[in-house]
């Protein structure tokens, strides 16, 4: 091929195009180009979520958007997760101390059915409780303001107190004091914003308690509550001597004795039918007039308890025989034989009825400091060295407290500073009220007296004279009545909107 046709041949392959090379070098070159893009925008997409996983989990949404709103006022998350968790708290404490609420605190609130007819869960529930406290709060603070209210010295210290608290309590049980604020208040919840709830609530409370106190009333109002309320406020004096079946689950090694439900149920029955005849044994010595006391010594080894003339108010009478005690036919003596069926146990009480009367003797509340020692002499003079130790002081009522809360070997009262409320000559022991109720008693007067009984010498410290206790209980009742309503009429009009973050609470 001549010179010339070769390099036309070139020029006409150029002319139709580049070689197979070239394309091909060209389709990666477009491909890369296509999948820097794609990283690129994958890439976005990701920094956008772990942005937004980020922001979430610091609780900047939840603090910030709104959770409900009620009248003009927004709540976040963290505010509404904050009163949730007090609606938990008391559902919890309810739960575990046995009362029957149908919650169960070893599951989730959002897995327990609260309601069979709609549906709701019992974290749908306390969702609501928790906006419906909001709302009360939320009404009281605007009627405070609005009246230009200011917390109360004793207010303002209540709530020092609780700051102090929260400023040490996390010290030896979590790492920080944040950590704490999270695990206790909801994980939204910073130390600066629990302090506005808890400067809120305290002005709150402190407003609500000085308008509690305002109210009075007259003898007239107590005896009208009496009337409608006797049974209640009456004071009864019973023995019951009480006997239960029950079914052994475990042998006396402690292992688990295997049996069906039907099994257990047959097991019951019969330990009933054995019960219930030495129970009716006992009614029928009783009905004959032997004495409770003689009865429970004789039975010891058969009964569950026995509690001899005990004294009580009415509402506190077992409800398995409250109709029975309460009606205006009874008569010393009377004797019943009553049942309460507690499910996997069955009880049996054979009661004796003695008196029923409205106590309208005084009450008085008194600190006691029981101190114990080998001889009557030495608990004498250490009670008296104690007492000089406290009269060397500031010798105040706290300081009382402090001391009973350190020496005090009474296991019932020594934590609660040696406090015992509403001593009555009918209801206390006389060691106590034969000091306590007389007349010339005056606040933060004390003595040394000898309780034979708990084998020690006691020091009181009189705290004040009250009312008969079914009075105060009347007084209490009146008050919250009124209270309550007090507090509805704050609130009505006002409205609560749940908003998107209402669904960040757990």
């Amino acid at each position: 091929m001549s010179a010339s046709r070769e390099k036309k041949t070139r020029q006409g392959q150029t002319s139709q195009g580049p070689d197979e090379r070239v394309q091909e070098r060209q389709r990666k070159q477009k491909a890369d180009r296509r999948s820097s893009i794609l990283y690129a925008v994958v890439g976005v997409i990701c920094v956008a979520a772990i942005a937004v996983t980020l922001v979430l989990n610091s609780g900047l949404i939840q603090r910030s958007m709104t959770a409900v709103t009620i009248q003009d006022t927004k709540y976040s998350a963290a505010d509404l997760q904050y009163y949730y968790n007090v609606m938990y708290q008391n559902t919890l404490q309810y739960a575990m101390y046995g009362l029957q609420t149908g919650f169960d605190y070893t599951k989730d609130p959002k897995d327990q059915v609260y309601d069979q007819e709609t549906g709701d869960t019992w974290y749908d529930h306390l969702l609501d409780g928790a906006v419906d406290y909001l709302t009360t709060i939320t009404a009281l603070y605007d009627k405070a303001v609005a009246e230009g209210y200011a917390i109360s010295e004793d207010g303002q210290a209540a709530l020092d107190e609780t700051v102090t608290t929260l400023n040490n309590a996390w010290v030896g049980q979590y790492n920080t004091r944040n950590e704490m604020i999270r695990s206790n208040y909801g994980p939204y919840m910073t130390y600066d914003h629990l302090l506005e709830l808890l400067e809120r609530e305290a002005l709150v409370s402190d407003y609500a308690s000085t308008n509690k106190a305002a109210y009075t009333y007259s003898q007239a109002d107590y005896e009208s509550y009496y009337q409608e309320n006797k049974d209640a406020l009456d004071t009864f004096t019973t023995s019951q001597l009480a006997l239960r079946a029950s079914v052994n689950t475990t042998d006396e090694n402690g292992d688990t004795i295997e049996m069906t439900e039907e099994e257990q149920a047959a097991a019951l029955e019969e330990a009933k039918a054995e019960v219930k005849a030495k129970a009716e044994e006992i009614l029928a010595k009783m009905e004959a007039g032997e004495e409770p006391a003689d009865l429970a010594a004789q039975y010891s080894e058969d009964l569950y308890s026995d509690a001899v003339s005990r004294v009580q108010t009415g509402s506190s009478v077992n409800s398995s025989y409250t109709d029975w005690a309460f009606d205006s036919a009874r008569k010393a003596g009377d004797v019943t034989l009553a049942e309460y069926d507690g499910g996997s146990s069955y009880y049996y009480y054979v009661v004796r009825f003695e008196d029923r009367q409205r106590n309208d003797g005084a009450a008085a509340d008194i600190r006691n400091i029981l101190v114990t020692a080998d001889s009557d002499d030495e608990a004498k003079s250490s009670a008296e060295d104690l007492l000089a130790q406290w009269q060397s002081g500031d010798a105040t009522e706290d300081s009382f407290a402090d001391l009973a809360a350190s020496n005090s070997k009474d296991p019932v009262s020594a934590t609660g500073g040696g406090l015992m409320t509403n001593l009555t000559a009918l209801t206390s022991d006389a060691v106590y009220t034969n000091w306590a109720l007389d007349p010339a008693r005056q606040p933060g007067d004390t003595t040394v007296i000898q309780d034979t009984e708990a084998e020690g010498y006691q020091i009181l410290y009189f705290v004040a004279q009250k009312d008969p206790v079914w009075q105060q209980t009347a007084d209490n009742s009146l008050r919250t009545e009124d209270q309550t309503a007090w507090e509805e009429s704050a609130a009505e009009g006002y409205e609560a909107a749940l908003g998107f973050a209402a669904k960040f609470v757990q």
